[in-house]
């Protein structure tokens, strides 16, 4: 008879040995697949994410300082500028002016109504100069605030007009304006001094970035006549800095060319009044909402003249920028 003979304890040892090498290699070529197609997957939603907050930021920028068809003066309370509603200081979001810089302008000499207003925070969080709206929320260091005031949508021509009641708005022409809250009934009676006005909208918002959970996000503020400054609303979670360089025109008389181009901690508040700035530029820094195992951001990101430090945290992040241009700027204030 033949025998039959088996495997030795060495080509068994051998066999396993080659194995153990194989499903090795294999194992590495599946955790490298997977750590790539996580990474990929994180990248597309910053994509997405830092689009969307472009988008948003973008849409309301574009409109800074539309007022109708009185965009491209400045309003002060006077004979031809009036208001119907003041917001308590508390429901409010001034800045260094105290109460003559809110979101109403107001007589003084220096309540100018500012269009667009920015901060910048420190390394601590804090802002540069004042925005009561943010005093007591922990802000997110080195990046910026953005406070801007237009109206927004087609005009309310309709002789059957209905209001929210909750939100402010705007009447005016090209010489007169009047702020008055959607809740007041005597509507008609507001504007009748008002030849050929037309009502709008009027809305001041917000923008900041506040983390929350450990995940940064920018939220907004949106004044109106009823909800408190306190109350904010998130966006877009993700967004780790806002930087923005403002384009500011020198000239006398104005030209509308951008003679320098200056950081919000650097702009004086006479330059806010005249609101001498044509446009901005805008960047965003957007970070994952998770770490990625085996990446690490040894990348220095340039944002504007601020430099960020490579992060060594294995979030992956994404820098968008974009630029824009205020339409209805005016380089100086009627008196």
């Amino acid at each position: 008879m033949r025998s039959i003979r088996g495997f030795t304890i060495l080509e068994w040892m051998l066999a396993t040995t080659i194995g153990l090498f194989l499903l090795a290699g294999i194992f590495s070529l599946y955790v490298a697949s997977r750590n790539n197609t996580y990474q990929l997957q994180t990248y597309n939603e910053l994509q997405e994410n830092g689009r969307l907050a472009m988008n948003l930021l973008l849409q309301d920028l574009r409109q800074t300082g539309f007022l109708g068809d009185y965009s491209g003066q400045g309003l002060r309370l006077n004979d031809d500028v009036s208001s119907m509603v003041k917001l308590m200081a508390g429901n409010d979001c001034l800045d260094e002016r105290g109460e003559h810089g809110g979101t109403f302008p107001s007589s003084d000499a220096d309540g100018v109504l500012r269009p667009f207003l920015a901060r910048h925070t420190n390394h601590n969080g804090v802002l540069n100069a004042d925005l009561s709206c943010l005093q007591h929320i922990k802000l997110q260091p080195d990046s910026d605030v953005l406070a801007l005031k237009r109206v927004i949508g087609a005009p309310i021509n309709s002789p059957n007009i209905t209001l929210n009641p909750l939100r402010i708005y705007l009447a005016g022409n090209v010489n007169q304006a009047l702020f008055f809250a959607g809740k007041d009934s005597d509507l008609l009676g507001l504007v009748t001094h008002l030849v050929g006005a037309k009502i709008w909208e009027f809305q001041h918002h917000v923008y900041y970035v506040q983390e929350v959970n450990g995940i940064p996000e920018l939220r907004l503020i949106q004044l109106t006549d009823q909800m408190r400054a306190t109350y904010s609303l998130p966006l877009v979670q993700g967004v780790e800095k806002i930087r923005v360089l403002l384009a500011v025109d020198d000239s006398i008389p104005a030209d509308g060319i951008t003679d320098r181009y200056l950081p919000p901690e650097k702009i004086s508040p006479a330059i806010w009044n005249t609101f001498a700035i044509t446009g901005i530029r805008l960047f965003l820094l957007v970070r994952a909402q998770e770490r990625s195992l085996g990446y690490r951001n040894e990348q220095i990101y340039q944002l504007g003249d601020l430099s960020l430090p490579p992060f060594n945290d294995n979030y992956q992040r994404l820098l968008l920028q974009s630029s824009v241009q205020f339409r209805n700027s005016h380089a100086e204030i009627t008196h």
